[in-house]
């Protein structure tokens, strides 16, 4: 992954860079963590050459020997900065729309005392180690694809899989990735564990700690991944909470990228009950991201006041935007993704089941929501959907509510335009990634 530091916290300042006529750039090397000890020396080093005013070609280039010598980073410098990115340098001002790179990195233009026009990044403001981990797993499915395995990246470690809620994606995809990786699992589920009952989640994560390399924990309170965190001393990863679904996130935003060729900039609509995990985490994603998320859906069914107050800071520093509305014709105006989910949670009562869908039928995805949208959208489901009769679940449905499709039509499930099965494969892809890049 190419990482302009450019703007990096400070680091260097547009004066430095046209000053000196150079770019600089930060680049990983084979899927080492993104912020690592060798990283931040790295960096630290290249800080102290600046505050020194000792920022000169022979300092950069003994800290780039430095930096491979410990095989993780390196830092390169570029002149023809333009042979690097596919996409048109457009000069822009601070307060104008923000521009991209070829990784979909905002940047603005710099123009060198020799007349030469430089992007700089914007990492301040990008959650780049989302980016990173993306990148990481596209190479990792690529190398999937093509047979090369990666069994040694992570041989003989080993990771508790917590699923106080039942998945059949979240769980295939950490069981596979695990594997992939040369990993052994072990899989705990309410009935086979203590957790929460005998055992307190803090002595949990210490017993769990000492055993495994890793952690993950599917269930309901956000608290509790977060205690498991704080206590387990190895990585915990998040397969979902009440409040947010991180993983899905980074297979969603892969997806995008393969299907649109972009992130920064997308517009993407979610229709349905956007309070709970799934709206929580498109909004901040796409706020994180620079791009436009659309809540559509009654304003019963809004995000959280102060959550949505959080996610326009970020857009704001982005160039992403958030919006809440009832009108599905504004809502889905030029979208170039429509995004739904089952309109009652995981764990939640059947008696809520009536009142859900007599609220949220105006906002099932149909042929008229997806020909509002642009032409080239695409329609996204974390699944399971109930878009027909082929489950228990879907048979029961339409006795008691007198319904076929739910918050999906069948007609849409099914059309071109639909990636959910992309978008599922992904969510093991991008596991795996996390797994490899925190373990």
């Amino acid at each position: 992954m190419m990482t302009l530091i450019s703007l990096i916290a400070g680091v260097l300042t547009a004066q430095l860079v046209e000053d000196m006529g150079i770019q600089l750039m930060l680049n990983k090397l084979q899927n080492e963590d993104y912020y690592d000890r060798q990283t931040e020396d790295c960096l630290n080093c290249l800080q102290g050459f600046i505050e020194e005013n000792q920022v000169t070609q022979e300092n950069i280039e003994l800290l780039a020997s430095w930096a491979q010598m410990e095989k993780n980073v390196y830092v390169v410098f570029y002149q023809d900065v333009d042979a690097l990115f596919s996409t048109t340098t457009i000069p822009i001002e601070e307060d104008a729309e923000i521009a991209l790179n070829g990784s979909g990195l905002p940047y603005y233009d710099v123009t060198l005392s020799d007349g030469t026009l430089i992007k700089a990044e914007l990492e301040c403001y990008m959650d780049n180690q989302m980016f990173y981990l993306v990148d990481l797993a596209a190479e990792l499915k690529e190398k999937k694809k093509n047979g090369v395995l990666t069994k040694e990246m992570h041989q003989g470690k080993n990771a508790a899989l917590i699923f106080e809620k039942t998945s059949t994606r979240t769980r295939c995809s950490f069981e596979v990735a695990a594997h992939d990786l040369g990993m052994g699992t072990v899989y705990l589920e309410p009935s086979s564990s203590q957790i929460g009952k005998k055992e307190s989640i803090e002595d949990t994560a210490r017993v769990l700690g000492r055993m495994f390399e890793g952690i993950e924990y599917r269930g309901f309170e956000q608290e509790i991944v977060e205690e498991l965190a704080k206590y387990a001393g190895v990585p915990v990863w998040n397969g979902l909470t009440n409040e947010f679904h991180p993983t899905q996130m980074l297979a969603d935003i892969l997806t995008i990228r393969e299907k649109l060729g972009r992130i920064q900039g997308v517009k993407l609509t979610y229709m349905g009950d956007a309070r709970y995990n799934m709206g929580n985490s498109l909004m901040v994603t796409c706020a994180k991201l620079g791009m436009h998320f659309t809540a559509c859906t009654t304003s019963k069914y809004f995000p959280e006041e102060g959550l949505v107050k959080q996610c326009r800071e970020i857009a704001a520093g982005t160039g992403g935007t958030i919006t809440l509305t009832e009108d599905v014709a504004e809502g889905t105006k030029d979208a170039d993704v429509i995004y739904t989910d089952v309109w009652v949670s995981m764990g939640e009562p059947a008696e809520v089941w009536e009142e859900r869908i007599k609220d949220l039928s105006p906002y099932q995805v149909n042929a008229k929501v997806m020909a509002n949208a642009k032409e080239t959208a695409i329609f996204m489901h974390c699944l399971p959907a109930f878009h027909d009769l082929n489950t228990r679940t879907g048979k029961e449905i339409s006795r008691r509510f007198g319904i076929t499709e739910m918050e999906v039509t069948d007609e849409v499930f099914e059309s071109p335009q639909s990636v959910v099965f992309d978008e599922a494969e992904n969510r093991m892809h991008t596991i795996k990634a996390v797994m490899a890049a925190t373990l």
